[in-house]
């Protein structure tokens, strides 16, 4: 087979996943939108959504780091596929509502 993937890659490609979802797309869409959507629930307008995303980014995304990427670890090199969906949303239970409380503050 000319494209097989080498076992040494093979090992290390839950690192490549947790550092995808974490510093290119999932965490930062996800958060963003936490933080714009409640601004707009609580009243404010696009400015005010926009100034509470950007004030408050930076720091939800060192905890988010401190939280999932451990998390994501764990899910992609210890925890078997077919458990993988429950054990992420179960973490992510914790998340949202660590999201809200700090959201609160």
């Amino acid at each position: 087979m000319l494209f097989r993937t080498p076992a040494a890659y093979a090992n290390q490609a839950w690192i490549y996943k947790v550092a995808m979802a974490q510093f290119v797309y999932w965490s930062w869409g996800q958060n963003g939108a936490y933080l714009g959507f409640m601004a707009l629930c609580d009243g404010k307008d696009m400015e005010g959504a926009k100034y509470e995303v950007e004030s408050k980014i930076m720091s939800i995304q060192q905890r988010n780091w401190v939280f999932w990427i451990p998390v994501a670890s764990i899910c992609f090199k210890c925890i078997s596929l077919p458990m993988q969906l429950t054990y992420t949303l179960s973490m992510n239970l914790m998340w949202s509502s660590f999201l809200s409380w700090s959201n609160n503050q």
